[in-house]
């Protein structure tokens, strides 16, 4: 094998396998031929299916979110919809708490329109929506409670000033599903307390 010793690809022996739990191909119809069927492993009932059995508590979805590392929260523009992974949420007094930048569109679109939902995976067999109304709460008190939770915030938005906007989640609804163990799916909805 000659060429660049950089471009060369990682032997793949020696990459971690990853469980196969669907195996996806393109279908050989003449018909169909961009089609794409999906076939799915059996669930392994040996397995702990984490989700919708193992949270009970708002605070536990918030967790959950948290553990997933990236989440994706999704807002309304005009009739459309607009996604972006996010990574910072935090328990604000009981409520779900985020963070965005007034000079970004997420903050446009949740002054027009405050209906949030935000969706990550859970675990290996499970995953969470969460979804409720934005309200800024933005005071040097919620900047500063955020930072302390996630100083990595305070390198995020030094680039735009330093400042951002901090808004919880009111009424929120935590819709939280797992496949059980023979494979149907299992969901608990999790309602703010007041």
């Amino acid at each position: 094998m000659g060429g660049d010793p950089a471009r060369r690809r990682p032997d793949r022996r020696l990459l971690p396998r990853r469980p196969a739990a669907a195996v996806v191909s393109p279908s050989r119809s003449p018909h169909r031929p961009h089609t794409i069927t999906a076939h799915t492993a059996p669930i392994d009932p040996h397995i702990q299916h984490q989700g919708a059995t193992d949270m009970n508590t708002l605070n536990d979805a918030i967790e959950a979110l948290r553990g997933a590392g990236v989440f994706y929260l999704s807002t309304v523009d005009g009739d459309s919809p607009r996604t972006r992974p996010q990574g910072f949420v935090m328990d604000y007094d009981g409520r779900p708490a985020f963070t965005t930048h007034h000079s970004k569109p997420t903050y446009a679109q949740l002054q027009a329109n405050p209906h949030v939902e935000v969706c990550a995976m859970n675990g290996r067999f499970g995953w969470i929506r969460l979804h409720g109304t934005a309200r800024f709460i933005t005071s040097d008190e919620s900047r500063a409670r955020c930072a302390a939770d996630n100083p990595m915030l305070l390198r995020t938005f030094a680039p735009l000033g330093g400042d951002f906007e901090v808004f919880v989640l009111d009424d929120a609804e935590a819709d939280v599903y797992s496949f059980g163990p023979d494979g149907n799916i299992l969901k608990r909805t999790i309602r703010q307390t007041a």
